[in-house]
């Protein structure tokens, strides 16, 4: 009985964890896409440090010139040409390529994780119960 309970915790651990850290990364994905400022970007320049390669993305703002980095991404290139980015103006760090879909998935892959654990949880514990 201690393992299948252990089990039960485990799983349904994993499945709770994945959820709040999928949602969270949609809500604040929706949230730039919603508040944030939107420009047309390029980019500038790549580069590399210790988090992996990087691209710079230039773009201006209230006649100001920005750069900023972009984690590059792993298996998709962006389009050729402007680039729509959204910013937080006041937290820039906090950015997103519109053309870059790779966290949008990344979102729904731990959603939908989340869902499947959670079932497996629910169909563990039957039995038991």
């Amino acid at each position: 009985m201690f393992y299948i309970l252990f089990d039960l915790i485990l799983v349904g651990g994993l499945a709770v964890g994945s959820l709040i850290y999928g949602i969270k990364r949609l809500v604040k994905r929706n949230k730039l896409l919603h508040t944030g400022e939107r420009v047309s970007a390029r980019v500038v320049s790549e580069g590399e440090n210790r988090e992996g390669r990087y691209l710079v993305l230039g773009f201006t703002a209230n006649d100001t010139e920005h750069h900023l980095q972009y984690p590059m991404p792993k298996k998709r290139t962006l389009p050729d040409g402007p680039l729509t980015l959204y910013y937080d103006p006041y937290h820039p760090e906090n950015l997103l390529v519109a053309e870059d879909t790779t966290d949008l998935y990344g979102s729904i892959f731990c959603i939908v994780l989340g869902v499947v654990l959670a079932v497996i949880t629910v169909l563990m514990a039957l039995p038991h119960f």
